[in-house]
């Protein structure tokens, strides 16, 4: 049973996937004939490396002080093909079909949960410093290296000590969700493991504005300046359609966000056509990520079953 909803989920995803991409097929069509390919294909090459930190990430954190665990090749898989399944209305279901995976894997339902939790806060508060930062202060590198060095410091604390955790678990109590805060601990981090975590975050951020940079050029004449305008008002907008709940990974609220963050950086209908452009490539590297890591997944099943 559990196997049959899992699937229903990943087919009903892909199929939602399949038809926004078949809606704007005409603005795909006008990309393929204007844009350089080339570049293309590196922006997305680079922006799956980036990306792909996110599985690590979600790995260190389910894993965290456990001797065993979930195998980083099933763990990949299990990230994302949840990513996908978030195109789906509802915002939930990617969660829930990693809750529904748990049980498989012999994984508690609570780490799951709070790894979510953790990791969707560390991409919130590193997309929205990465906006204010390149928007506010683009002209001060010293301001933006001393925020991003405090911001990383800070987190290191914050997830290696004791307090933090505990008033996280507080804080769960006092919102009176009794059987959720029985199940779910928030535990401090090893060094180890946050060090990990955070090296991971920077590094998949230098390879997202790598790939930024292809796509912008692929098709537009923008200089170093304007292009991190454009990925920090995306970064910001991010964050936006990530808040909204009310459609499935922003689905439109993203976009106006980052059309209202990127006004007067170029043309109005340049600024959306780009919206639609980056929406599509992101969905492209999810695709990407999700074969990956099935033939991985797979490639690591058969082997463990042969030894």
């Amino acid at each position: 049973m559990r196997t049959l909803v899992k699937w229903t989920i990943i087919v009903l995803s892909v199929i939602w996937i399949i038809s926004l991409l078949i809606k704007d097929y005409q603005q795909i069509g006008w990309i393929i004939t204007q844009s350089s390919l080339f570049f293309i294909l590196i922006s997305i090459l680079v922006g799956t490396v980036s990306l792909a930190h996110n599985a690590l990430i979600f790995y260190l954190l389910i894993n965290n002080k456990q001797a065993t665990g979930i195998a980083i090749p099933t763990t990949c898989a299990l990230y994302f093909n949840s990513q996908i399944i978030r195109h789906l209305p509802g915002r939930i279901w990617g969660v829930v079909y990693q809750l529904t995976h748990a049980a498989m894997e012999q994984t508690s339902k609570a780490s799951i949960i709070r790894a979510n939790i953790e990791h969707s806060l560390l991409s919130l508060t590193s997309s929205g410093l990465f906006f204010f930062l390149f928007i506010y202060f683009r002209s001060a590198p010293n301001i933006v290296v001393v925020s991003i060095l405090s911001y990383y410091a800070a987190a290191y604390f914050l997830w290696t000590s004791k307090s933090p955790a505990t008033l996280a678990s507080s804080f769960l109590r006092k919102l009176k969700l009794r059987r959720v805060s029985e199940q779910i601990t928030f535990e401090p981090l090893t060094p180890t493991t946050a060090t990990g975590i955070l090296l991971a975050n920077f590094s998949s951020w230098l390879f997202y504005i790598v790939a930024w940079y292809y796509l912008l050029g692929s098709y537009i004449d923008f200089n170093i300046n304007q292009s991190t305008l454009v990925l920090a008002s995306y970064s910001g907008a991010w964050v936006v359609g990530f808040l909204s709940l009310i459609t499935p990974s922003g689905i439109g609220i993203r976009e106006s966000s980052f059309i209202f963050f990127s006004s007067g950086l170029d043309s109005p209908e340049r600024i959306v056509f780009f919206a639609i452009i980056a929406r599509i490539w992101l969905i492209i590297i999810d695709l990407n990520l999700v074969f990956i890591s099935f033939l991985w997944a797979n490639y690591y099943a058969r082997k463990t079953t042969t030894v």
